[in-house]
């Protein structure tokens, strides 16, 4: 809790690989950054899981107290807020703390302080963040600037704006007028999404690439039976070759 979370955020940037192009260029969208991040966290032996549950319960959690090290993201949440989450319970499991966290930016709590930082200076680093906001200082925290930067750098308008806040861009008055600013949403035509896919896609956007291949590696060594893959993959057995195929990148 005492060394640098811009430091330690830097540090992870070099060692996952998480480059500016690699950020704006190459990961064409959120949904790329988001599994890209996973993969990383999982290739480090970090279970990497989604579950759906209500937003104000929590955004994630990390369960690092002992390992394996877990960590939980809502998978009701905005693409760009999951990213924003993954590496805030990363810097949980860096810390070896098990917590639930809503995520909120404006805490007293040491440690939460300390992964909101960790997150938000992996994501956009001071040294990139500065000329940025430097370049679009007169329509900073306009909506147009906002989405741009969201898209370009795959990022959460809250990270944004709380990135802008502490680097003196934007006053606190500001910076709360902005997050309190109404999302419009037309009720009107709204219709219920259905979820089409199939059930190894959903088994590998809940549980990731390394508990399935885990799991397939026990059943060869004997130590499960595959009933017990299929109930701990909670499939049916026409999903259970596919998921495992798609465990192998």
């Amino acid at each position: 809790i005492t060394d640098s979370p811009q430091e330690i955020a830097s540090k992870y940037r070099e060692l996952l690989n998480f480059s500016v192009e690699k950020q704006t260029t190459e990961l064409k969208d959120a949904y790329k950054v988001y599994t890209y991040l996973r993969e990383a966290l999982e290739d480090r032996n970090i279970y990497s899981f989604q579950i759906s549950m209500p937003i104000e319960d929590a955004r994630g959690f990390a369960l690092s107290d002992k390992d394996p090290k877990v960590v939980v993201v809502n998978s009701q949440d905005e693409i760009e807020a999951r990213i924003f989450t993954l590496m805030h319970e990363f810097g949980h499991v860096l810390l070896g703390e098990t917590a639930i966290s809503l995520t909120e930016f404006q805490t007293q709590d040491k440690i939460e302080k300390w992964c909101n930082q960790f997150a938000s200076n992996f994501l956009l680093p001071t040294e990139l963040a500065n000329p940025i906001f430097s370049q679009k200082k007169e329509t900073l925290t306009e909506t147009k600037t906002l989405n741009t930067l969201k898209r370009k750098y795959k990022v959460s308008k809250a990270m944004l704006v709380y990135n802008m806040f502490n680097l003196n861009f934007i006053t606190q008055s500001i910076y709360k007028s902005i997050l309190e600013r109404p999302t419009q949403i037309k009720a009107e035509g709204k219709q219920k999404i259905i979820d089409s896919r199939t059930q190894d896609q959903k088994c590998i956007a809940e549980l990731g690439h390394k508990l399935p291949s885990l799991i397939a590696d026990n059943m060869d060594k004997g130590f499960i039976t595959y009933s017990d893959a299929l109930n701990y993959l909670s499939i049916k057995t026409k999903y259970f070759e596919k998921v495992i195929k798609r465990t192998f990148k």
